[in-house]
C-alpha cells in the first residue's frame, strides 16, 4: 500500500510497487514536486523508514519517481512532501 502528503496537491498517478523483494517494512520517501506535477527530487526519509533492506528501499525510490500530482504554476517551484510505501509479507 502507499500513502502520501503534498500540501494542496492531489495524486493523479500512483505507481504502487510490486512485491519483488519478499520482505516487509515501511519506506518513506521525501519528495519534491515541480509546478508541472512531476516528482523532481526524491530520497529515503531515514527517520520514518523501518527497514534497511536495499531491495525495498530501491523499489520505493523507483516507484516514487513515477508518481504524478496536480499542476499548479502559481505554487512554489519545488513543493515538498512524502510518499510512504508499506510492504507486507506475501
Amino acid at each position: 500500500t502507499a500513502s502520501y502528503y503534498v500540501q494542496n496537491r492531489n495524486s493523479l498517478f500512483k505507481k504502487i510497487p510490486s512485491y519483488k523483494c519478499k520482505n516487509e517494512g515501511v519506506v518513506r520517501v521525501t519528495i519534491k514536486v515541480g509546478r508541472n506535477g512531476k516528482v523532481i527530487q526524491f530520497e529515503v526519509d531515514e527517520s520514518n523508514t523501518n527497514t534497511s533492506n536495499n531491495c525495498l528501499r530501491n523499489q520505493a525510490l523507483e516507484y516514487a519517481s513515477k508518481w504524478r500530482f496536480t499542476q499548479d504554476f502559481n505554487d512554489e517551484i519545488k513543493k515538498q512532501g512524502w510518499i510512504e510505501f508499506n510492504y507486507l509479507a506475501q
